[in-house]
């Protein structure tokens, strides 16, 4: 988290609370602020749900949810972002992406409201398949 938000004009101090608020929600700890973001790792160990309350977090930091950092480093591939993001992408992908029988939901349609502007409908027709450089939210 130091890295890519010291290249989006985020304080070390900031970047600091930010992931201490993170793991203070995740643990339901007082005082989990740590000087070392590096932690998220040692934070997440085998336990996929911490992972998931990372993702849907609403913490911010400069207006910003941890999800939109994911998001970012995977869209610019940055590998100095990746190396200390790898832990919570890999455990989030392992929520995602499992070798289960049938579909889910049913019939593997999902209706969700949302905004998008006129000039890219078009792009979106049933039966269409593509692929985001990221999470996708649903």
């Amino acid at each position: 988290m130091m890295k890519i938000g010291k290249d989006c004009g985020i304080t070390q101090d900031e970047v600091t609370k930010f992931v201490g608020d993170l793991q203070a929600e995740c643990l339901g700890a007082k005082n989990a602020h740590s000087p070392s973001s590096d932690r998220m790792g040692i934070l997440l160990g085998d336990n996929k749900v911490y992972a998931q309350m990372l993702w849907t977090s609403t913490q911010k930091v400069r207006g910003r949810e941890f999800c939109s950092f994911i998001n970012q480093a995977l869209r610019e591939d940055n590998q100095d972002y990746l190396q200390d993001l790898v832990p919570v992408v890999r455990a989030i992908n392992s929520l995602c992406v499992g070798r289960s029988q049938g579909t889910w939901p049913s019939g593997g349609i999902c209706f969700r409201g949302g905004a998008l502007p006129d000039k890219h409908l078009s792009f979106f027709t049933p039966g269409k398949k593509y692929r985001v450089p990221g999470f996708l939210a649903t």
